[in-house]
């Protein structure tokens, strides 16, 4: 990413080979949790049967995603002249 938090296309096949390495290191771990992915008792426990990295990067993406969104409304809300919201994290 550069500082304008643009993606560089470039960096992509890097991004994209560490990402690949991290799944394959992690591929035991996921066979322990086959079970939990399978048949979850809950959404938690699903969430718990993958990788750390794979949780957080997902997080991550929908958090950004969502603030942007709610950005974008608070924007129109404003100009509506109607009470803008505040981001609720745990929400998302």
């Amino acid at each position: 990413m550069n500082i304008s938090n643009e993606f560089i296309s470039e960096k992509s096949e890097e991004i994209g080979k560490a990402f690949r390495i991290a799944v394959w290191k992690s591929k035991n771990d996921i066979r322990e949790k086959k079970q939990q992915l399978k048949n979850p008792n809950s959404l938690e426990n699903y969430r718990s049967g993958f990788p750390i990295f794979l949780l957080k990067f997902f997080d991550e993406f929908i958090i950004t995603l969502e603030n942007m969104k709610h950005k974008i409304l608070n924007k129109k809300r404003k100009q509506r002249d109607s009470e803008e919201k505040s981001f609720n994290i745990t929400h998302t």
